[in-house]
């Protein structure tokens, strides 16, 4: 690996710009703990919903929010990004394409791509048609349930 100075425009990882430590540099602690809780809100991300504003939102360390497509005020130039809460103050990251949020208000899963958050397809179970036939069925609710389990679908 490089060596990363000071005055490196590399000091952030590549994808999430978390802060790297350099050679010689005071007070790595504080540039550590900043990765590690951003991260902390990274890893296996659950947002608490869409919101267009902080206001009105009571959030808990830790919690995080998808900034809507339509977001104003202080939100707006973050439209589409990750609003997090960490130390009593919001902290924004970038979405990666293929990165997936679970949605806890609604239970749903949602993709980013191509510049856009998306929900990940969901597949009823098998009804209907004149001839019912369980071991159709049967396998296709099995498959259903292993998409699910996998986190491809919900």
């Amino acid at each position: 690996m490089a060596q990363i100075t000071a005055n490196d425009p590399e000091a952030n990882t590549a994808r999430y710009g978390l802060p790297l430590l350099y050679p010689g540099q005071a007070h790595k602690e504080v540039h550590h703990n900043e990765a590690l809780a951003q991260l902390d809100l990274l890893v296996n991300m659950v947002v608490e919903g869409i919101a267009e504003t902080p206001d009105g939102l009571t959030p808990e360390p830790g919690q995080c929010w998808l900034i809507s497509g339509t977001a104003s005020g202080i939100w707006e130039e973050w439209r589409g990004s990750i609003a997090g809460f960490i130390a009593g103050e919001w902290v924004y990251l970038a979405p990666q394409d293929g990165q997936i949020v679970q949605v806890r208000a609604t239970a749903a899963r949602m993709v980013f791509r191509s510049g856009f958050w998306r929900m990940t397809p969901t597949m009823a179970e098998p009804s209907g048609g004149e001839v019912i036939d369980q071991e159709a069925r049967s396998a296709i609710l099995a498959l259903r349930n292993a998409l699910e389990q996998f986190g491809l679908m919900v």
